[in-house]
């Protein structure tokens, strides 16, 4: 588990800091603990961005983690939008009369 954050966020926010480093309820080979980031100040208008946040986890004596096999770790080199799934009901709704 890492013991220190280092983090830089937007420039009109206080930087995140970590709220806790709790367990995974079903812990996998080398996935034990999860970071919850929270702010301990400002506000986000509904529909606003943060911009980019630069979290550094860091372990006890400053080595690296190995991160190769990591789930998580995906190639690509820039932000996109996620995907917007349809929305759906548990039946249609009626058209109105």
């Amino acid at each position: 588990m890492p013991s220190a954050l280092g983090a830089t966020g937007p420039r009109s926010a206080a930087p995140p800091s970590p709220t806790e480093w709790p367990a995974l309820s079903a812990p996998k080979a080398d996935a034990d603990h999860h970071l919850e980031v929270g702010f301990g100040s400002g506000s986000l208008a509904a529909g606003a961005s943060t911009g980019e946040l630069h979290l550094r986890p860091s372990k006890t004596g400053g080595s690296n983690f190995d991160k190769a096999d990591e789930y998580s770790r995906a190639t690509n080199t820039a932000f996109a939008d996620a995907p917007q799934p349809p929305p759906t009901w548990a039946r249609p709704p009626r058209a109105e009369r």
